[in-house]
């Protein structure tokens, strides 16, 4: 555990859906306190930023396809609350599944339990480092909420004091490793000033950090899954640590985290 008295920590978990076939661990008492703690004792209680694979609700709702990625509070909140959940990104191609009514629900109920919800292509001040979720898969209803790769100029022009994290929703599920496309983003991100690339939406977590323009940035392909319902080795997680200094530089590593869906189970 790495501290030191000018910087400030902050972990990023990949892949969240506190629904579906997870809801048993969530009702479970046991199953709930083991995921916890096994949580806690990687995190050691420091805030967390994830990657929420759907739409937050106040309630259930009946008539959703099953492919729909639907959590309720009553559900979610307790665990969210209990591992420090600090953010959450809706730049994904899940978190418009109920359409633009359901992503504003989803935007309401994250700011009702204090969890700041991150949209796409919006910046976010997370007090020692700025934040850019961008979502580039296309899904039910995702709309306008999806990135060109070949055009991210816009990006340049956005107000945004360094260092600037960009937390992306890319790349081909149930791999764990980046191919051309990737590199090709995160070095048009890092020529707008992005320091930092974390990616999700693989399922599979990287096991690499790959420097880009000589280390002048760094990407993550995928942190995989965090809290979602896919056995091994379908899935995969890891959490990403940053810690940024007084003076803008920021240091990153990868902490293996296990399959949690499995370990309820």
């Amino acid at each position: 555990a790495f501290s030191y008295p000018d910087e400030s920590t902050k972990l990023f978990g990949g892949d969240v859906l506190l629904g579906r076939y997870f809801l048993p661990h969530l009702h479970d008492p046991a199953t709930w306190a083991a995921i916890r703690d096994t949580v806690l004792g990687i995190t050691r209680g420091l805030p967390l930023v994830i990657n929420l694979e759907g739409v937050l609700l106040d309630g259930p709702v009946t008539g959703v396809g099953a492919d729909a990625h639907v959590m309720t509070t009553d559900d979610a909140s307790p665990l969210l609350s209990a591992l420090k959940v600090r953010a959450a990104s809706l730049a994904n191609n899940h978190a418009n599944d109920l359409g633009p009514d359901g992503h504003a629900e989803s935007v309401m109920q994250l700011q009702r339990l204090g969890i700041v919800p991150l949209r796409h292509g919006v910046v976010t001040d997370m007090g020692a480092f700025r934040l850019l979720p961008i979502n580039f898969v296309g899904g039910k209803l995702v709309g306008g909420a999806i990135a060109d790769p070949n055009h991210l100029d816009w990006v340049c022009g956005l107000k945004a004091a360094p260092p600037l994290v960009a937390f992306v929703h890319w790349g081909t599920e149930y791999t764990n490793a980046s191919t051309d496309a990737e590199r090709g983003v995160t070095r048009a991100l890092a020529r707008c000033g992005v320091a930092l690339v974390i990616g999700a939406h693989s399922h599979q977590a990287s096991e690499t950090i790959e420097a880009v323009n000589g280390g002048a940035s760094q990407m993550v392909f995928s942190l995989g899954n965090f809290l979602f319902d896919q056995t091994s080795p379908r899935g995969s997680g890891a959490l990403l640590e940053l810690r940024v200094f007084r003076q803008g530089t920021v240091a990153v590593r990868l902490i293996p985290v296990p399959n949690l869906f499995e370990l309820g189970r």
